[in-house]
């Protein structure tokens, strides 16, 4: 059992964007809950008193729509993070390593490290559109959490450097996140591999199909879980009107909830993050499938 090939052609970019695509769909409105759950004590929204209390109420109060808030900047910046991200880590992977020697871990880490850092480029203005369009704030009207809305009132107040609030924490969440990422999901294609029925090049067994689904599954659940943390903090400064140090929140954070704050919606992300990787690898093998 091979894993996907990186950024060896336009094909390979094709078919990320399609498998991009699937996982955001799969994912955001687990995604909307995540980050509902990890802003509760920043005031935006009622405290919601577990994954299925907070779904209900979000249904009964903005409707169906609502699972899909701020699907638009994660979409819109598909292509860019996929080519990033790939043509990234293919191209480290290949700078850490000799043409002739076997990859190990440790490069697999570092190479996905690298990438994770520069995909923080595309990464950090998408997220925190998407987030601000997430929260849910007492009286403001549907219309200025759209995008377009969501953007202009960033430039409107802190300029095009606004849109780039929360890097550096961006970074520190990304750049473990991916290297744990890639080494699990590495792992396990080896060590799948004495078990895989073998198909012939261009083509994918259904085994082969399954283990790389879960595969991928298993390592998003892996890379979440790794820097949860980092991730609650992120999202609650990107969701800050009011600029902070990154020390200070942590410290508001963790008086206003203890350590349980460090937990909030972990059982929604990684419910999210296996289905979403899962899918994001089935519907890229099968799209480079159909492209070979």
């Amino acid at each position: 059992l091979k894993s996907p090939r990186m950024g060896e052609n336009w094909k390979d970019f094709a078919a990320g964007v399609a498998g991009g695509t699937a996982g955001i769909l799969v994912g955001q409105p687990l995604d909307v809950l995540r980050v509902r759950l990890q802003t509760q004590l920043l005031g935006h929204h009622k405290h919601y008193g577990g994954i299925f209390a907070g779904m209900r109420e979000m249904l009964r109060t903005e409707g169906i729509s609502v699972f899909f808030r701020g699907i638009g900047p994660p979409i819109a910046s598909l292509a860019a993070m996929n080519s990033l991200l790939f043509g990234s880590y293919g191209s480290l992977r290949r700078c850490l390593q000799a043409p002739d020697e076997p990859t190990t871990m440790r490069t697999v880490f570092l190479a996905g490290s690298g990438a994770g850092v520069v995909c923080c480029l595309v990464n950090t203005p998408t997220e925190l559109v998407k987030c601000r369009m997430q929260v849910y704030l007492e009286g403001e009207e549907l219309k200025t959490r759209s995008m377009k809305a969501t953007v202009q009132k960033i430039l409107r107040h802190s300029g095009s450097i606004g849109l780039f609030e929360g890097f550096w924490i961006t970074v520190l969440r990304d750049a473990p996140s991916f290297g744990v990422y890639f080494v699990v999901y590495e792992t396990l294609c080896r060590a799948w591999s004495a078990g895989s029925a073998g198909g012939t090049p261009g083509h994918l067994t259904w085994r082969e199909f399954g283990a790389l689904s879960v595969a991928g599954g298993i390592a998003g659940v892996a890379a979440w879980g790794s820097i949860y943390p980092i991730d609650v903090l992120k999202t609650c400064y990107q969701t800050r009107d009011r600029p902070i140090a990154y020390g200070a929140l942590a410290r508001e954070l963790h008086r206003g909830g203890g350590w349980r704050v460090w937990t909030m919606g972990l059982g929604a992300t990684l419910a999210r993050a296996f289905p979403l990787n899962a899918a994001t690898f089935a519907v890229y093998e099968l799209a480079l499938h159909y492209l070979n």
